[in-house]
């Protein structure tokens, strides 16, 4: 029941939900409800375990960085008069960002809801790729807040389906070859990355393209290293699609160029310089920061006041201060590790949730919504799978004790 109420509400999400919605509404508290149910009771069984410290050290820092963000934050807030619906905004965030504590229980439970959350993230980037494509469906779908941006297609979810399925793709082709049956699942894992990647280009998100070329760079150069011979099919694809969408691509280069001078990188270091400016007041205050709700007036909105930055590194360090940073710090490393032990095994997936958390982390505020705590959740269950590497990479198995025969 738990599960399917999940299932559900991320089913709901992709289709009526926006990231951070302005006014939500019927479709926002159903959605939350639903969510409500599947994790609280592994909430509350959680919490006797962590008090006796009997948990991984991420999580140990994820539950330590609830207790205080929960406490000391609120209470400056209060202290300073902050505005309630900003200081509410903020710990919506805090619940989003401390999901892998919520839901990595049920999830974990068996191995195959992983792949039902993978499917689940997928079908949000779809969908959500789908609405930035065709805007007018935002118009016609009920409970869809148009009060304000709906910023789809900057979502953590956008860029996870786009590198996951443009990495599947050339994974597909270098390990699969020209076999028909290949061919076939290289053609499916192809037309489904053309959604998020349109979405991309529509609305010029510079650092998330090119941290997409980046990545298929990488995957070219790992079989290229590993396997030479796998390298060719996936080469030879990209190398056509460049050759006859050259066109298309100069127009692409022309755009982003003409974007980042008339814009350039949107005001990030100066919004950073004034956030850590508002922090040197005294020592306390750098400590133990200005509160949820705390406004700056950033530069990146042509200096009206708002309740975030577009770095969650400073964002934690305004609102929570330095202890926050250092708590929320050590949380986020200890699923970051995960990732990269899980590099060599399964290079896609791991890259394909690397770079949507650290453009969160630095460069993007899509850090406040829902599917930053859902890609959090899948790096935090993220285990590469033996079998393939062991088939793809042609690394030895040892075989089990029991199936070796007694001389």
């Amino acid at each position: 029941m738990r599960l399917t109420a999940l299932m559900v509400a991320l089913g709901l999400y992709g289709v009526v939900g926006s990231p951070t919605p302005d006014r939500p509404g019927l479709a926002e508290a159903f959605i939350g409800g639903l969510l409500v149910f599947a994790v609280f009771p592994d909430v509350a069984r959680q919490i006797p375990a962590c008090l006796r410290f009997r948990a991984p050290g991420w999580v140990l820092a994820g539950w330590a960085f609830f207790l205080y963000a929960a406490t000391v934050p609120i209470v400056i807030a209060l202290m300073h008069d902050r505005n309630i619906a900003n200081i509410l905004r903020d710990l919506i965030f805090l619940l989003f960002f401390l999901m892998p504590l919520w839901m990595g229980p049920l999830i974990q439970m068996r191995p195959q809801r992983k792949f039902l959350l993978r499917g689940a993230v997928l079908w949000i980037g779809i969908a959500f790729s789908i609405r930035t494509i065709l805007p007018g469906l935002n118009e016609i779908l009920p409970g869809v807040d148009l009060s304000g941006p709906l910023y789809l297609a900057i979502a953590p979810s956008v860029l996870f389906t786009t590198f996951y399925l443009a990495g599947r793709t050339l994974d597909q082709a270098a390990c699969g070859g020209v076999r028909p049956d290949s061919l076939v699942k290289i053609g499916m894992f192809g037309a489904l990355a053309c959604a998020p990647f349109f979405a991309l280009v529509l609305t010029l998100q510079r650092i998330s393209l090119v941290a997409l070329a980046f990545c298929i760079t990488a995957w070219i150069v790992m079989w290229l290293i590993r396997t030479p011979r796998r390298a060719v099919f996936p080469a030879l694809m990209i190398g056509l699609a460049l050759f006859f969408g050259a066109g298309a691509l100069g127009a692409l280069i022309e755009a982003i160029s003409l974007k980042t001078a008339l814009v350039g990188v949107n005001s990030r270091f100066g919004e950073a310089l004034i956030a850590i400016d508002s922090l040197s007041e005294n020592f306390g205050t750098a400590l133990l920061g200005l509160g949820w709700g705390a406004t700056i007036p950033s530069p990146a909105t042509a200096g009206v006041p708002v309740n975030f930055t577009h770095s969650l590194v400073t964002m934690l360090w305004m609102k929570t201060g330095l202890v926050g940073l250092a708590l929320a710090g050590a949380y986020v490393t200890g699923i970051a590790a995960r990732l990269v032990r899980g590099m060599h095994a399964d290079p896609v997936m791991a890259l394909a949730l690397t770079f949507p958390i650290a453009i969160d982390l630095f460069l993007y505020a899509s850090y406040k919504s829902l599917d930053f705590g859902l890609v959090l959740l899948m790096a935090s269950v993220f285990q590469a799978d033996a079998r393939r590497t062991a088939r793809r990479y042609k690394i030895p198995r040892t075989r089990e004790p029991t199936n070796v025969v007694k001389a």
